[in-house]
């Protein structure tokens, strides 16, 4: 599965590892049954990040 398939079905959840943020470093959890491929190349937006 692709990531932005899995995010719009609420099948992978993307979180900071803890409260002050760590960019790039991020916590994936997956509730997919199959793999999911997060190609290098993917931009994740949102949380602390300032655009």
């Amino acid at each position: 599965m692709k990531l932005k398939e899995t995010l719009i079905q609420n099948l992978l959840k993307i979180t900071e590892l803890n409260d002050s943020g760590a960019v790039p470093q991020l916590k994936v959890m997956k509730n997919a049954e199959l793999p999911v491929l997060i190609l290098d190349v993917e931009e994740l937006m949102g949380a602390k990040q300032i655009e």
